[in-house]
């Protein structure tokens, strides 16, 4: 996994952690707490949802944004939210229903709530929030200068010629970014990657191409042979991989042949 990957993966269990606890640290219904990946967020109005935690985790929204949301939100486990949803379950929110406490949300942000999990920084050793890498700027600072590459062990631009920036940057152990400053900075002309773009348009051209011609071999066959084909498998992929040709093509020539007989085709 990438920096930038391991980067959102935290972001994310982070996020919900700070969420969980300013809600209550539980199921508002039978109170469960052991796992946060069991606890979910309903929406007690579903007239007023805009967006759901799941959008919000795969697109990443500013906490601001997700604190508008979850003022909508109950906590509950996945078996609660299941039974809510069900209409075989009498299972109910109470009325009202508690909701996310914002005052507590932020001061767990800013690390400064008594319940909020604090372990030691690595550089040093002052009590820091869990989500956070280190306890200060400085301290951030120094964790950039030990984590520099030595650059000169990789040969960039030859890698990049067969591999993607995501690649090269899980090779070396960077995010793509620093991958990109480091392309731009030996090719400042950018001709290496204008060179692999117009290569890559190529190759996409050449398989279109590729496509158009061996498509064309089904013009020389027979209308009542395709039509007894299709009415055989009633299928345009499966007719296509009979000839070698694609499903779409044989789609094509067949609304062809029915549209000359009057006969219409889904």
């Amino acid at each position: 996994m990438s920096k930038q990957s391991e980067a959102v993966k935290r972001w994310r269990q982070n996020t919900k952690q700070k969420l969980i606890m300013a809600m209550g640290g539980k199921c508002i219904l039978c109170g469960y707490n052991k796992c946060n990946d069991a606890l979910e967020f309903h929406h007690i109005d579903p007239n007023v949802k805009e967006t759901h935690w799941g959008s919000m985790r795969a697109n990443i929204k500013s906490l601001k944004e997700i604190v508008r949301e979850m003022k909508k939100c109950a906590l509950v486990c996945s078996n609660c939210h299941k039974e809510i949803h069900s209409s075989r379950s009498e299972t109910r929110l109470p009325d009202p229903c508690p909701t996310i406490d914002e005052e507590k949300l932020w001061a767990i942000h800013e690390g400064v709530h008594e319940d909020v999990p604090k372990d030691n920084c690595p550089f040093c050793g002052k009590l820091k929030p869990t989500w956070y890498m280190t306890c200060s700027l400085q301290c951030g600072y120094k964790m950039s200068s030990t984590r520099k590459i030595d650059w000169a062990k990789y040969d960039v631009l030859k890698m990049y010629e067969t591999m993607s920036t995501s690649e090269i940057a899980d090779y070396v152990g960077c995010s793509s970014g620093a991958v990109l400053k480091r392309i731009k900075k030996l090719d400042p002309m950018d001709t290496i990657r204008k060179q692999k773009g117009s290569m890559q348009k190529q190759k996409v051209n050449n398989t279109i191409e590729n496509k158009r011609q061996i498509n064309k071999q089904l013009r020389y066959i027979p209308d009542a042979e395709i039509i007894q084909k299709y009415n055989h498998l009633n299928n345009y992929e499966a007719v296509g991989r009979e000839y070698n040709v694609t499903g779409a093509a044989v789609k094509r020539r067949l609304r062809k042949i029915f549209n000359q007989q009057n006969i219409l085709i889904a």
